[in-house]
C-alpha cells in the first residue's frame, strides 16, 4: 500500500478550527488527498468501521484536533479513535494529535503520546500572532512526516520492484528465489529503520533528518516518489502481457517495459544517491538493486 493523504479527526463542533489547521496545511499539501471525518458523516445504514479503516489504510498522515467535544464524541472514543491508534501502533500511520483547548485527555490513550503542541498552552489560550506561530511549526512538522512516508512509499516499490525485474532480465513470468535481504526497510511512526536479518537497526531516516532540507529538496522527494510510483504501476499493467500468446503483443509489452526498467532504474539511482548526500547509507541490498540495474 502506498499511502498518500492525511485522515483528520474532529468533533462538528470545532469546525472552526478544522478550518484553520486546512489553511495552515495547505501551503504543504497541494496534491495531498485530505480526508476529513466527523461524527456528522456518519449516516443510518453506514458501515462506519469499513468506511474508516478504508480511509486510514490509505492515509500517511491522522491528526486528531482534541478538546472537550472531541472526547466528549462516543463514536470518536468508542470507534475511530481505538483504530486510528492500533493503525499508528503498528507503524502504519503518523499519528499527530493537537490540543485546541484544555480537556481531559489524560484519561485516554493519548496521556502515552507526544501532543504536536503543548496541552498545558493549547490553541484557544493563545494570543493570534503566537497561535500562528506554533501552527506554522505543527504543519511543517506534519509536512515533513508525509515527506518521511514519500521516502517510505519509494523504498517498498524498489522492494517490490527488484524481484520483477530479475524474472524480466531472466526471462521468466516470476522471480521464486528466496528474498533473504540483508537491510531491508521498515517505517514505524516518524521514522524509518533499516534492519539486517537479524532485526538489529543498521540506519534510521527520521522526519527531523527532513526537517534540515531546503525547499526545494522537500519537492524533489515528492517529485521521485509521483514518478516512480507511476512508471511501477505501468510496469504491473504490462507484466501480463509480457506473457501473451500473441507475439505482437508480446514484443510490445516487453519493449515498453524495457523503456518502465531504464526510467525506474534512473529515478531509484537518483533517491539512492540523494540519501547518502543525507548520509544515509542504505547498504547492501539496495546497492544491490543497482547492480540489478546496470544489467543490460
Amino acid at each position: 500500500m502506498y499511502r498518500n493523504g492525511i485522515f483528520i479527526s474532529y468533533s462538528h463542533v470545532d469546525e472552526k478550527w478544522l478550518n484553520i489547521i486546512l489553511t495552515f496545511l495547505k501551503p504543504y499539501t497541494r496534491g495531498e488527498k485530505i480526508s476529513v471525518w466527523s461524527d456528522k458523516e456518519i449516516k443510518p445504514g453506514t458501515a462506519w468501521r469499513d468506511e474508516i479503516e478504508a480511509r486510514l489504510l490509505s492515509c500517511r498522515v491522522a491528526i486528531l484536533l482534541v478538546s472537550p467535544n472531541f472526547l466528549a464524541s462516543d463514536f470518536i472514543m468508542e470507534n475511530e479513535l481505538p483504530l486510528i491508534l492500533e493503525r499508528s501502533s503498528n507503524g502504519e500511520l503518523i499519528l499527530y494529535w493537537i490540543a485546541i483547548s484544555h480537556s481531559a485527555y489524560k484519561t485516554t490513550a493519548l496521556v502515552e503520546l507526544q501532543s504536536a503542541n503543548n496541552p498545558s498552552n493549547p490553541l484557544d489560550q493563545l494570543e493570534k500572532a503566537e497561535r500562528d506561530k506554533v501552527l506554522v511549526q505543527i504543519t511543517e512538522n506534519i509536512a515533513n512526516a508525509i515527506n518521511l512516508n514519500a521516502i517510505g512509499n519509494v523504498l517498498k516499490i524498489i522492494d517490490d520492484f527488484l524481484p520483477q525485474q530479475k524474472a524480466f532480465i531472466d526471462g521468466k513470468e516470476f522471480d521464486n528465489r528466496e528474498r533473504n535481504y540483508s537491510t531491508l526497510a521498515y517505517q514505524q511512526h516518524n521514522r524509518i529503520e533499516l534492519k539486517n536479518r537479524d532485526n538489529y537497526v543498521m540506519e534510521t531516516i527520521t522526519a527531523d533528518d527532513l526537517e534540515r532540507l531546503d525547499r526545494d529538496s522537500k519537492i524533489l522527494i515528492r517529485s521521485y516518489e509521483g514518478v516512480m510510483k507511476d512508471l511501477f504501476e505501468r510496469w504491473v499493467e504490462l507484466r501480463p502481457k509480457s506473457y501473451s500468446r500473441d507475439p505482437i503483443i508480446r514484443q510490445d509489452a516487453c519493449e515498453e517495459m524495457s523503456i518502465i526498467r531504464k526510467g525506474l532504474c534512473e529515478q531509484l539511482n537518483s533517491i539512492l544517491d540523494y540519501l547518502l548526500k543525507l548520509h544515509k547509507n542504505l547498504d547492501d541490498h539496495y546497492h544491490h538493486v543497482r547492480h540489478i540495474c546496470k544489467q543490460p
